[in-house]
């Protein structure tokens, strides 16, 4: 439309009038498109008589933005020859089953890592822009606003952009092609602080110069939410149809697991896709599931067990005290925020294949499925948000996803080896026979031994504060002793030690780090210098010596402090901590 139109008011609605001057006014008046449902297509709105295109004058223009803006329609329009924003469409229609809703049928759509790699690509490329989920199908809008272009040239300069990253995406507004407008039917934004809903909201949020653009991280956690709600709405339909749109049920169990895959890769701070790695043990273990499940998913080439930057935390259940950190954690409950999805996957692992196995599956299923939800209500120590803010269904339906998920491990390492810990349980090699049913329901008695505030996380982080001043020196003196260079004015094998050894003082002086994560230490990525570094600490009474057989793919080697080096940790964090006079 053009400025010489009537124009058009809203009484009282200056945010319709606002919407209306921003996605409708200035585009073409000819031919438009026009959806009804998720069922049908997107079809060009024609006279009956004549099969010409109905243009959109005024007057059907504000009836057809109300109706869109009401969820009862989705507009698709073409733009005029100058705009003012930008959108990659960046599609995802991974429907696992369908549901019926009156006349619709509603697509109900689960995600999997892969396409969250691709996501992240794009918005890696593109920072800043408004990530927007645009229906139930998941599909995204990376909107941004920019100053007035042409419109073939925007598409073709915006278009070259993405081919470069490599990623199936379109880009409007493109000349030749209509596109449907924003906030509308089952249109979301994300933003830091939760997802909009209301179009009133989102437009608001559209138009804020000073608006917060939400991390990757909390993009993926909204499309977690968003997923969680459409299953609970799925559930509660009686007519459902397969993936292919025939009658039939809806995969729930591929959610379950595509969400649990999901979950497991935020925690480990969403890295790419790395090959599975080999990992040592150094020393035997003597306590019941001592080795625990190999750190894999069931996908290959991806493990959620590593810490691959300064703040992501990764699970410690592996170092030799699977069953005793359970253990602590059934009498205790949660110690650490954000830990609950791996908490409730290693709990489900520990009773389906090892403390419960006895049980048929079925009955075995529900029976855990019960006393994790007994463990979520009774001991979540404040640290779920979702429970304190009214969303316990949300978590509910995460206890479920574990259960069913622990249940389809078939990796054959892991099935060894809960074979074995339950062949020991039954002859009676274990010295504490360890049991979560009766702990969790507050009827059992756990042992003794456990060291008060157990910490079941490791933080992998490049710290470079200076060790205390003895262990310094030492590490100096083996620098100079061994002739190394120095890079960037400092020995690359002292910054090393430091982080090494504050990472273990962090974990209370000793923590089991696989061979691929030590590597994030160092500068150079050399494995061959990481064994020269690890001899040269261990020689110097640093660390300890490393005990056992090498297995690979069972468990991370376990590095250990020595008592001196532990007790000058000790006296440097005492004096750090004394007051100072004055």
């Amino acid at each position: 439309m053009y400025d010489s139109d009537q124009a058009l008011e809203f009484p009282g609605n200056p945010q319709l009038q606002l919407y209306f001057n921003h996605f409708v006014k200035y585009h073409k008046r000819g031919r438009w498109n026009r959806r009804m449902t998720y069922a049908d297509g997107c079809p060009q709105v024609n006279r009956r008589d004549t099969g010409r295109p109905v243009p959109l004058h005024p007057e059907l223009a504000v009836s057809q933005t109300r109706a869109h803006l009401d969820g009862e329609l989705w507009l698709s329009m073409r733009p005029g020859r100058m705009v003012d924003h930008s959108v990659i469409d960046y599609d995802c229609k991974m429907a696992c089953g369908h549901v019926r809703e009156g006349r619709d049928v509603r697509p109900v759509c689960c995600p999997d890592v892969s396409w969250f790699l691709e996501l992240k690509r794009l918005m890696d490329a593109f920072p800043g822009r408004l990530i927007c989920i645009s229906s139930a199908t998941l599909g995204v809008h990376l909107w941004e606003r920019i100053p007035l272009s042409t419109t073939s040239r925007m598409c073709d300069l915006i278009a070259r952009r993405v081919k470069v990253t490599g990623v199936k995406a379109e880009v409007y507004p493109d000349p030749s092609k209509p596109f449907r407008r924003p906030f509308g039917r089952d249109y979301r934004t994300i933003t830091p602080h939760g997802l909009l809903t209301d179009w009133r909201d989102q437009l608001a949020y559209y138009l804020d110069d000073d608006r917060q653009i939400p991390g990757f991280p909390t993009v993926v956690r909204a499309f977690v939410e968003v997923v969680d709600e459409e299953v609970a709405r799925a559930k509660k339909v009686i007519t459902t149809f397969d993936r292919d749109g025939r009658p039939g049920r809806i995969d729930f169990v591929t959610i379950a697991e595509r969400l649990t895959i999901v979950e497991g890769w935020l925690r480990a701070g969403c890295p790419d896709w790395k090959s599975s790695r080999e990992e040592s043990v150094e020393e035997p273990w003597e306590e019941e599931a001592t080795r625990g499940q190999p750190q894999k998913y069931e996908l290959p080439g991806f493990s959620c067990c590593a810490a691959l930057g300064a703040t992501d935390h990764a699970p410690h259940l592996r170092s030799g005290e699977w069953a005793k950190g359970l253990e602590y954690l059934a009498v205790h409950g949660l110690q650490e925020p954000d830990s609950v999805g791996m908490v409730l996957h290693e709990m489900a692992t520990y009773l389906h294949w090892v403390e419960l196995f006895d049980l048929p599956v079925g009955e075995r299923e529900w029976r855990i499925i019960a006393l994790l939800k007994t463990f979520v209500q009774t001991k979540h120590n404040g640290m779920v948000d979702r429970l304190a803010s009214g969303k316990e269904h949300l978590v509910m339906g995460q206890v479920e996803r574990a259960v069913r998920a622990a249940g389809k491990n078939r990796y054959p390492g892991c099935l060894e080896l809960f074979a074995l810990i339950r062949q020991r349980r039954e002859r009676g090699q274990y010295r504490h026979i360890i049991d979560l049913a009766p702990l969790i329901e507050g009827e059992g008695e756990a042992l003794r031994e456990h060291t008060p505030g157990f910490s079941y996380s490791v933080v992998l982080s490049r710290d470079n504060y200076p060790a205390p001043d003895a262990v310094e020196a030492s590490l100096l003196e083996i620098a100079r002793t061994s002739k190394m260079r120095r890079r960037g004015g400092e020995f690359p094998f002292v910054r090393f030690a430091r982080r090494l050894l504050n990472v273990l003082w962090a974990s209370k002086g000793h923590a089991r780090i696989c061979r691929h994560d030590l590597l994030t230490l160092t500068d150079s990525g050399d494995s061959h210098q990481l064994v020269d570094y690890r001899e040269h600490l261990v020689r110097a009474s640093i660390l300890e010596p490393f005990r056992g057989s090498y297995r690979a793919g069972s468990a991370a080697s376990l590095y250990r402090m020595t008592e001196a080096t532990r007790r000058a940790y000790e006296a440097s964090y005492e004096a750090q901590s004394r007051p100072r006079a004055g």
